[in-house]
């Protein structure tokens, strides 16, 4: 299964994620994480809609539940905390935020069972609960997959401007005259 596999089957199929996802996306709540940085410079909003969109894909090629997997997938970071701004330590972070996004996923809409399972697994191995649907498993992968490939582009573009790589950080290489 390739990339451009996966896109011809969402160009087909792009209706129908529309109709999945509107209601999750026009909520107010789910909005808020338009402003909520994420990875870098990705909002939690846009990663998340990136997730939903393979995850359907996928799903949708494998004959799984597309429609759980893109509702669990735009809703698995719908945890509303910017833990940069307000001191979340990382460890807590990764462990927490499946079951703070699994909160408020309940309070906001219904979910099926392998919405749930989708939301509370999408961090395993780093959580300790481990996906139970099939489609949970696609989108635990499918996270990791969009989480490298947008660090991985902002690390090029931070190249490509001159940045320099230095152990755990990048910095602007200084000019020599």
């Amino acid at each position: 299964m390739t990339i451009k596999f996966l896109r011809k089957i969402l160009w087909d199929y792009v209706d129908e994620f529309r109709e999945i996802i509107r209601p999750v996306v026009l909520n107010s709540r789910v909005q808020e994480m338009r402003g909520m940085p994420h990875h870098g410079d990705v909002c939690c909003f846009n990663h998340s809609l990136r997730v939903a969109k393979h995850s359907y894909a996928i799903c949708r090629a494998l004959r799984l539940d597309s429609q759980s997997a893109a509702r669990g997938a735009m809703l698995h970071d719908f945890y509303l905390y910017e833990r940069h701004r307000d001191s979340v330590p990382p460890i807590t972070n990764l462990i927490m935020h499946p079951l703070i996004a699994l909160d408020e996923a309940i309070a906001s809409f219904d979910l099926n069972p392998t919405e749930m399972d989708i939301i509370r697994s999408h961090m395993w191995p780093l959580s300790v609960t481990a996906p139970k649907s099939a489609e949970a498993a696609v989108v635990c992968l499918t996270d990791k997959y969009i989480t490298v490939k947008e660090y991985s582009m902002q690390l090029g573009q931070a190249l490509r401007r001159g940045a320099v790589f230095t152990g755990r950080m990048i910095t602007r290489r200084r000019r020599t005259v």
